[in-house]
């Protein structure tokens, strides 16, 4: 079906590390056998858990997801899937999805004092570290910690009045973060191309 579908060769091929052996292999092997490509690239996740045991409907211990974005909101949980490497267990649980909150507040903390300091608008910043990150396997661990770096060199910043210091490290926070609309040149004298716009809340990485 993946081959009528999306053709020989298709790039990427995902599932749960319990489908490795034997569906994946399995799929593979009828693909070849047949004298057809399959995927170029496997993605393979790791089990959500719950007190380091697998989440499953029939052991109850499973959490709804509409649940879980009630009670903790949807950036929370972005946030938290982010947290943990794809190839990783992750845990789920209240606790956790609190401390992601947290984390949401720190990002949304550092743009209201952007906005209050009237850093409105800021030249794009350097994503390479982020880019990095996220080339190295999807490492959204290691991207992330490169936006709280930021966050924390720009509060630093704002701390010791030194506003374009922290305009420098809030311009890679923001375009790490995904925010993808400019500000207008009419107030910045700057190009649609060259700045970004603080907003009112910061987006979850994506």
């Amino acid at each position: 079906m993946s081959l009528e579908i999306l053709g020989d060769g298709f790039d990427i091929h995902g599932g749960g590390d319990d489908l490795v052996f034997p569906h994946h292999e399995n799929e593979i092997a009828q693909a070849e056998g047949a004298g057809r490509r399959f995927a170029r690239h496997w993605l393979h996740s790791g089990m959500v858990v719950v007190g380091g045991e697998k989440m499953s409907k029939s052991l109850g211990n499973f959490t709804k997801l509409s649940d879980a974005l009630d009670a903790h909101g949807p950036r929370a949980f972005r946030l938290l899937v982010l947290q943990t490497h794809y190839r990783r267990p992750m845990e789920i649980n209240d606790e956790q999805l609190r401390a992601a909150a947290a984390g949401v507040e720190r990002l949304d903390s550092l743009t209201r004092r952007a906005r209050g300091e009237g850093l409105e608008a800021v030249p794009h910043g350097d994503t390479s570290q982020f880019v990095r990150a996220m080339e190295d396997d999807f490492d959204t661990p290691g991207a992330l910690a490169v936006v709280y770096d930021l966050v924390r060199d720009a509060n630093v910043a704002i701390d010791a009045r030194r506003l374009d210091d922290a305009a420098a490290h809030v311009a890679p926070s923001v375009s790490s973060a995904g925010r993808s609309d400019s500000a207008s040149p009419a107030t910045t004298g700057a190009s649609r191309a060259e700045t970004a716009k603080v907003p009112a809340e910061m987006p979850t990485p994506r």
